[in-house]
């Protein structure tokens, strides 16, 4: 279990299966979610919250992330090239046209709420494009960092492959070859 800094075990209620609602019921003193989703969803709803960021912390996590088997690669390059490709050029495109991007979810999912689709998008677009590197990229050591800290805080039931083993640029450095 992970230790809280300052703070002793009997001064936090904790339950890893409790829903982000039981922050507003009382049932747990802190709680997990995305900014761009249950975070929205709290102010909508009226709640005024504390955000906690874990990377004003340390905690570098990317979330969100493309993979595929080596074999798979191997016999269809061309089609990961093409599908990343795209996935790049549909969020340079919702970055740079938020508004329209959210109406094109709400024409594919009529049940959407605009609104909703527009916010979430916004709250999102900082982490989708820092303004640091083009949009995908991040490093091994970010990801050496993810598996480092999920082994200490004992978040993980099994054996983690070296990130070295999983990790690569390499369609992203043909697509950006500046990088």
């Amino acid at each position: 279990m992970m230790e809280k800094v300052g703070m002793h075990p009997d001064q936090w209620r904790e339950d890893p299966d409790a829903a982000f609602s039981a922050l507003f019921t009382g049932q747990v003193d802190v709680a997990t979610g995305f900014v761009t989703t249950e975070l929205l969803a709290a102010e909508k709803a009226g709640y005024q919250l504390h955000v906690i960021y874990p990377d004003d912390y340390g905690v570098h996590f990317s979330t969100d992330s493309l993979v595929t088997t080596d074999a798979y690669l191997a016999a269809n390059r061309e089609t990961v090239v093409r599908f990343l490709r795209a996935t790049l050029r549909g969020w340079r495109f919702a970055i740079e046209n938020p508004t329209e991007a959210a109406q094109l979810t709400v024409h594919y999912n009529p049940a959407a709420d605009p609104m909703y689709e527009l916010n979430t998008l916004t709250a999102s677009l900082p982490f989708i494009h820092t303004g640091q590197d083009p949009i995908g990229m991040m490093t091994i050591e970010e990801w050496t960092g993810m598996v480092d800290a999920l082994g200490t805080y004992e978040f993980l039931d099994q054996t983690v492959p070296d990130p070295t083993d999983v990790f690569t640029l390499e369609i992203l450095r043909e697509i950006y070859p500046e990088q």
